[in-house]
């Protein structure tokens, strides 16, 4: 964030966008530099109105990814070969009395 400061700084002041110039703001600042950063950032700032992007933030941002609808999968329901209650009530009784098929 530090670097945008300093960019927008620089445009308040109507300062000359360099790389020199970041870096003597952000020291100013007591912030140390990065300076492969100050380069890339001077770099892709100077195809950009700054005026324009502060006025109309939302320029030059992608679209917000929709989230994918998946549908979940229903649970399988396993049939089991299950003796109704009256199935497994004689099948009780059938043991009971030594009639097992």
């Amino acid at each position: 964030m530090e670097y945008l400061y300093a960019i927008l700084l620089l445009h308040s002041t109507k300062t000359e966008l360099t790389e020199d110039n970041v870096l003597k703001v952000m020291k100013a600042a007591d912030i140390e530099p990065d300076t492969e950063r100050v380069k890339k950032l001077v770099a892709s700032a100077k195809d950009i109105d700054i005026a324009d992007a502060i006025q109309n933030p939302v320029i030059g941002q992608a679209p917000a990814p929709v989230a994918e609808v998946v549908p979940t999968p229903e649970p399988e329901i396993e049939e089991k070969d299950e003796k109704t209650d009256e199935e497994q009530a004689f099948t009780g009784l059938d043991v009971l009395f030594g009639n097992e098929d």
